[in-house]
């Protein structure tokens, strides 16, 4: 055992610190991994790393939606029985209950069949549509973004607002 306050603290140093080139490098790995993997989770739950995550999301969602607009076939599923719906609003009929098209009753507001109506009205091809819906799917992106950082949720939810198959087909 050490003799001296000056030797107990070289003992004691010696103790805590360790020289990496001595260690197996099996260990070594091991060690950078375990790092790597405490920063991964501190940036992913850090508040302060929210807004590098937002832009992940938004860059990152923004591409894949203009990819899916470009090369995606069009489906037109929804978009006739919306139209079908629409049109009917728009030569008169009012009681939801008349409403139908080629997947059932209606399942949306009046505000729906006013919009659809006024964007068939500026006679705008399909493909503007398909940008014009994807620039305000990114929009409600944005907002839902926010509203995770004011709840103080951790940037990594935000994969969640990209996930979904459904946001992505309209």
């Amino acid at each position: 055992f050490p003799r001296s306050p000056c030797e107990q603290c070289v003992v004691a140093s010696s103790l805590t610190t360790f020289d990496l080139h001595s260690i197996a490098p099996r260990l070594k790995l091991h060690l950078m991994l375990v790092h790597m993997l405490i920063s991964l989770k501190r940036w992913a739950v850090l508040p302060k790393y929210f807004k590098y995550w937002a832009l992940l999301a938004m860059l990152l969602d923004s591409a894949l939606t203009f990819a899916i607009v470009w090369k995606v076939p069009f489906t037109n599923v929804d978009w006739e029985a919306y139209v079908a719906q629409v049109d009917a609003v728009l030569m008169g009929e009012f009681d939801y209950r008349n409403l139908h098209g080629p997947t059932g009753p209606i399942a949306y507001p009046a505000g729906f069949c006013w919009l659809f109506g006024f964007l068939r009205w500026t006679g705008l091809p399909l493909f503007a549509l398909q940008l014009l819906f994807a620039a305000l799917y990114l929009a409600t992106l944005a907002v839902y973004i926010d509203i995770y950082r004011l709840a103080g949720a951790p940037g990594y939810l935000l994969v969640l607002c990209t996930l979904s198959k459904r946001v992505h087909s309209i």
